[in-house]
């Protein structure tokens, strides 16, 4: 191979490479749920006993329309407290509180922990 054609190929490998999009944090918005519950990135809060349907978007250097690229997973770090389970809808994932109690959600993005939200669940609203 010349050194022509190995700088060429160089070349191509590094804008692929360079082209590759940037982990840039996630967007959070609930999509289905109680009224008072409650999801951002900064944490997510509902009842004992409810369900709660959001949406997660990795974004890739402030872009959400590159999110396609990235692998996602959710999981609660305490399954005692809430649950979290992909639901049916594209980007979107159900929660449900269990017990009363503070847990986080860790989400991996291509395989690596990226963010830790906080879940708040609060007591049932009684009649």
């Amino acid at each position: 191979m010349s050194a022509r054609r190995r700088w060429q190929s160089l070349v191509v490998v590094a804008l692929v490479v360079g082209c590759a999009p940037d982990y840039d944090g996630v967007s959070v918005r609930k999509r289905y749920g109680e009224a008072d519950a409650q999801a951002s990135r900064t944490g997510i809060s509902l009842r004992h006993g409810d369900v709660m349907v959001f949406e997660l978007r990795p974004q890739a250097e402030g872009d959400p329309i590159t999110e396609v690229a990235m692998d996602v997973w959710i999981e609660s770090s305490d399954y005692d407290i809430a649950v979290v389970r992909p639901s049916i809808l594209t980007n979107a994932w159900a929660v449900n509180g269990v017990h009363v109690g503070t847990t986080e959600m860790l989400v991996e993005v291509d395989g690596e922990l990226r963010e830790s939200i906080p879940v708040e669940v609060e007591p049932e609203v009684t009649p």
